[in-house]
């Protein structure tokens, strides 16, 4: 039997061994946050796949839409490092012409010193010091003779580093070009690729809507677009309830009311609460015109709660902030987060586009508290800046 002097002992040398609570509380919460995420990304993949099995052009318009994303990003990620191997390459154009005008002003002086020694008389060394009785002058011709060798040799040698530097710098030249070339025939590649893509698009489509009007379908479809939507959030909330309020995020979204920038520029197409046509449901997010291709900023730091296709939405990406907001970006043309991974306020997350079968380029966004819509107008700033 343990005695109370030996129970005290235990049980300091137990807190010794134990780790601090605030490490423990950290580690759980990692630990809590690693498992969301594999759940995210889970229940996206379940989400975007369990749907519209049966809908066969709903199915193809989903697969076109991804592939179009992928293509675009790959397309816009060439075009990143062909302008940034261009600047590479007018960088190694300035190397190349100051070596030029090195290797131009090393031979002109040395043109110069040869011009000198020929003034002389073009005497040689040995010969024009036996023929001086002066020492005087014989001291100054030796130190100028010395002079003109040394300069002649240093010459020479900077023409060689120089005719060698420029050597490896057209190797470099050649051999950057050549990259460049590549990344050109890759994106062209590319854009016929995403050209091909959507114009196979096009034709789904014009398909899927005459579908809908021949079966008088449309406010059907609008609904039925909104029950995935509401479904999804439903999900996600459930999921997101296991993330401690503000894991990760420096500020609450409640306190930036007002000033919170927008994720793209340009004028609002539609507004919140607008009328659908066709006695749809109201709209619950804002339509903003952008040209395609366009950058869409998180207007928030936070997680990616959904990044996928999703009927009616395209391909939509959903930002968890902390706190029960949520911030939706859809119709994209291409998404460059996945479910799951952290963001930061102004990090560029998609590109506009019109998936979801949507005829024009625009980006839809909304802004959800606590499982409510709320008029993005009122949260964002008045000037229409965008985020970051």
């Amino acid at each position: 039997m343990h005695t109370p002097r030996a129970w005290c002992v235990i049980l300091i040398c137990l807190f010794a061994a134990a780790p601090p609570l605030h490490a423990q509380n950290h580690e759980q919460t990692a630990r809590r946050l690693e498992d969301v995420q594999q759940r995210i990304k889970t229940l996206s993949r379940q989400l975007a796949d369990a749907r519209d099995e049966a809908d066969v052009a709903q199915r193809h318009l989903r697969a076109s839409e991804r592939s179009i994303g992928q293509v675009s990003r790959k397309l816009h990620e060439l075009q990143v490092q062909r302008r940034d191997q261009q600047h590479r390459l007018d960088g190694l154009d300035g190397e190349r012409a100051a070596l030029q005008a090195g290797i131009a002003e090393h031979q002109a002086a040395l043109v110069a010193q040869v011009q000198a020694a020929y003034a002389m008389g073009g005497q040689p060394k040995l010969k024009l010091l036996l023929s001086q009785r002066d020492p005087a002058v014989v001291a100054r011709t030796v130190v100028y003779y010395d002079y003109l060798n040394r300069a002649r040799a240093q010459r020479l040698q900077a023409i060689r580093k120089d005719l060698d530097d420029m050597a490896k710098v057209e190797a470099r030249i050649r051999w950057e070009t050549e990259r460049l070339g590549g990344l050109e025939r890759e994106a062209s590649a590319q854009k016929r690729a995403l050209d091909k893509e959507r114009n196979q698009r096009r034709i789904l489509v014009a398909r899927l809507r005459k579908q809908l009007a021949e079966q008088g379908g449309q406010l059907a479809g609008l609904e039925k677009d909104q029950e995935r939507l509401q479904e999804l959030l439903k999900a996600l909330d459930r999921v997101l309830a296991d993330i401690p309020d503000n894991a990760g995020v420096p500020q609450s979204l409640a306190n930036l009311k007002g000033r919170i920038g927008w994720p793209v520029s340009g004028s609002r197409r539609v507004a919140f609460g607008d009328a659908r046509p066709n006695g749809g449901p109201a709209w619950k997010g804002v339509v903003i015109n952008a040209a395609q291709g366009a950058e869409v900023r998180a207007v928030h730091a936070g997680r990616v709660a959904f990044a996928d296709w999703l009927r009616g939405m395209g391909l939509l990406m959903i930002i968890d902030h902390g706190d029960g907001d949520l911030t939706l970006y859809g119709h994209n043309e291409s998404l460059y987060r996945e479910a799951g991974e952290w963001v930061e306020t102004g990090d560029l997350v998609a590109r506009v586009g019109d998936s979801g079968g949507q005829e024009r380029a625009g980006l839809y966004f909304e802004l959800r508290r606590n499982g409510q819509p709320v008029d993005p107008v009122s949260w964002c700033r008045k000037d229409g800046k965008p985020a970051g």
